[in-house]
């Protein structure tokens, strides 16, 4: 499956400011280190391992840079975005 690198929506840039930073080691699923700041990949919810996803961010997080990743119900998608 093919992951988009998009703009970061609002919802995510207001829940960065509450949420703590929330990350792959080896086989690269999900594009991190691609994403400058301002830009988010989306998941859809159905084929996202949410738990791998959150710890993802905490990692990359630890590594000079900030994600958090933000569930949209309304949307039946995960996105992933880099604020710092």
């Amino acid at each position: 499956m093919p992951i988009d690198i998009v703009e970061t929506s609002a919802k995510a840039l207001q829940e960065s400011e509450t949420k703590k930073p929330g990350a792959i080691v080896g086989k690269v699923i999900y594009p991190f280190l691609q994403l400058n700041t301002g830009q988010s990949f989306i998941v859809p919810i159905s084929e996202a391992n949410q738990k791998s996803l959150y710890m993802l961010c905490r990692y990359h997080s630890k590594h000079n840079k900030r994600f958090i990743m933000v569930k949209h119900k309304e949307l039946n998608i995960i996105e992933i975005a880099r604020i710092e």
